[in-house]
């Protein structure tokens, strides 16, 4: 999360934010923002001349920036009181953008169409839900999934992985994965890298653990408990003492999609990256599995959703849009292109969805079963950016124990969620 969000947020919850635009949009134009790669930003360009096309009363004005660009654009918008009247929000700072009441209830037009939820996927419906009601309609999941190169496999002699993996078998094939080609000492082939990264990283395996990051309640970080000080061990020593994942300094030699170099056997990553790698990758074969499991299985499994701004002049046209994004020809649409997982679960086990590349696409879906929701609380990209991802760093770059780290931040977290009970 980009430090602008944290700034943005702090700025938001100081002032407060309802606030009428400054400038009406024309009264049959709209204004859509999301962020987006260059393959979601084409399909939903599509997306937008086919409801254009069956609305033509209704004109959407479209604005796309990179992930972290996306934020820092927001932020001007919002601050200048001219909000999107829809947008995408994930998990990550929900909870923020409902505490000052920048996101409009969506239940009384949910009631109104009698718009049915049931063929949603539960997760992504309970981020947006608060005191009942649902401020985000979802129009996609997501899991995270172990993506392997098979080349490296096959090359290495080794069966490729299959749903009853553990973490013993990371540390046992992992070890045969990893490959010195030149011999100067140092691996060119890795079996795996861990980032640190909550969604994509280290959380999946906390949860794997029986570890969590905040009590039930979100009054306390747990992150000081034994769970949680043995995963980081584990994953630790992945790196510094079986050495087949790259160390901190080492990742950057990597590049910013380590897998797609071709020197990586696993990756750990969000099902969204489906179709990025389908027309990214060409010179190795490649396929998907569901996370090896620790005590348990687990894999972090969260949506986004489209929102409308509090302030919106049209909120019946800014519904009609929305409900089209979440509708079945969207979502359709969404299933083909390869980005994300349709919300719709008659979408997403249909052939649409699962038929074509990679062959065992389906592990994205049966990961579901199994998977968590972010643990959304206020100021969560705050702290989790802050404080936590910056202990984290130091347990990976050697700099700190894991129990001196985690300590650390469990009680710097605490403050933080003490004082935002007050």
């Amino acid at each position: 999360m980009k430090k602008v969000v944290i700034a943005f947020l702090s700025f938001v919850l100081a002032v407060g934010f309802i606030g009428c635009s400054k400038k009406q949009s024309a009264e049959n134009t709209i204004t859509y923002m999301r962020w987006g790669n260059p393959s979601e930003v084409a399909s939903t360009k599509e997306l937008i001349a086919l409801f254009e096309k069956q609305h033509p009363d209704i004109k959407v004005d479209f604005q796309s920036e990179s992930w972290g660009a996306y934020w820092d654009k927001l932020q001007t918008l919002l601050a200048a009181g001219d909000a999107p009247d829809v947008f995408l929000l994930g998990a990550t700072y929900v909870v923020d953008f409902f505490n000052v009441g920048a996101i409009k209830d969506l239940t009384p037009l949910i009631k109104k169409d009698n718009f049915d939820l049931s063929d949603f996927f539960d997760p992504p419906k309970k981020v947006f839900t608060f005191n009942g009601d649902l401020y985000g309609l979802p129009r996609d999941i997501n899991s995270i999934v172990l993506y392997y190169n098979k080349n490296l496999f096959d090359e290495a002699g080794v069966s490729y992985p299959n749903k009853n993996w553990t973490w013993q078998d990371i540390v046992e094939k992992g070890k045969k994965l990893t490959r010195d080609l030149d011999g100067d000492g140092t691996p060119d082939i890795w079996a795996i890298q861990i980032i640190n990264d909550f969604e994509t990283g280290w959380g999946n395996f906390l949860y794997q653990n029986n570890g969590h990051l905040l009590n039930p309640k979100k009054t306390k970080c747990l992150l000081y408990e034994n769970q949680a000080i043995d995963t980081f061990n584990f994953l630790y020593s992945l790196s510094s003492k079986l050495k087949i994942a790259p160390r901190s300094a080492q990742q950057a030699s990597l590049g910013d999609e380590p897998f797609l170099t071709g020197k990586l056997a696993m990756n750990i990553a969000g099902s969204w990256l489906l179709g990025h790698y389908t027309s990214a990758i060409n010179s190795f074969n490649w396929d998907v599995e569901e996370l090896p499991k620790g005590k348990i299985k687990a894999t972090i499994a969260n949506g986004v959703a489209n929102v409308m701004a509090s302030s919106s002049k049209h909120p019946e046209k800014a519904w009609e849009f929305i409900k089209f994004l979440s509708g079945k020809e969207a979502q359709t649409a969404l299933a083909k292109s390869g980005t994300s997982i349709p919300v719709r679960k008659s979408i997403a086990y249909s052939p649409v969805f699962l038929d074509g590349h990679p062959a065992n696409k389906k592990a994205v879906l049966d990961s579901i079963a199994f998977g968590r929701n972010y643990p959304t609380t206020a100021k969560l990209g705050e702290w989790l950016q802050a404080i936590v991802l910056r202990e984290i760093d130091y347990i990976f770059m050697g700099k700190k124990s894991p129990r001196e780290a985690l300590t650390t931040a469990a009680n710097l977290v605490d403050k933080q969620l003490h004082e935002q009970q007050k």
